[in-house]
C-alpha cells in the first residue's frame, strides 16, 4: 500500500506541478476537516466589490475518492488548459484553484483563485491570495459573522 507521500508525488507528477508543502503536511495529518467552517474573501470583478464565500471540501489525493485533486483536474480541461489545479470543491462547479500560469511564481508557491464557472471566459478568475500560506492566514471563522 502506498503512502500519502507516495500518492501525492504521483499527482504532481501526473499534473506536472509541486505543491505547495503546508498544503501537503495539512493533507498528510488529516488536518483539512478543520478548515470546513471558514469563510475567505475576494474581489469579484463581475461585481465591483468584495465577496466572501465558504469553504467547501478539500480534494484529496487518493484515487478511491470520487472527490481526488487529479480527477477533478482531468474532468475539467478548462482548468488543466490553463494550468489551474483545484483543491477545494466550492460546489456548483466552482472551485479554488493553485493557479500555476503565472510567470515569477515559484511552483512550489502558486497564487490562489477562485474559479466561477458560470461567469464569461474572461471573468470567471478571481483573485484570492499570494500563495497558500496567505490564504491560510486571510481565512475567518464562519461563527464569527
Amino acid at each position: 500500500m502506498k503512502t500519502d507521500k507516495e500518492i501525492c508525488e504521483f499527482v504532481e507528477q501526473n499534473l506536472g506541478v509541486k505543491f505547495p508543502e503546508i498544503f501537503k503536511e495539512i493533507h498528510y495529518n488529516g488536518m483539512e476537516k478543520l478548515y470546513n467552517n471558514f469563510i475567505f474573501s475576494y474581489f469579484d470583478k463581475n461585481f465591483g466589490r468584495k465577496l466572501e464565500e465558504g469553504i467547501g471540501t478539500f480534494l484529496t489525493f487518493l484515487p478511491s475518492d470520487p472527490s481526488n485533486i487529479l480527477r477533478e483536474t482531468l474532468l475539467h480541461p478548462q482548468l488543466y488548459g490553463k494550468k489551474l489545479i483545484p483543491f477545494v470543491d466550492i460546489g456548483g462547479s466552482n472551485y479554488l484553484c493553485f493557479d500555476y500560469s503565472i510567470d515569477g511564481f515559484s511552483d512550489l508557491n502558486p497564487p490562489i483563485i477562485f474559479w466561477v464557472h458560470e461567469y464569461e471566459d474572461g471573468q470567471k478568475i478571481c483573485d484570492v491570495a499570494i500563495n497558500f500560506q496567505s490564504f491560510l492566514d486571510k481565512l475567518e471563522s464562519a461563527e464569527k459573522i
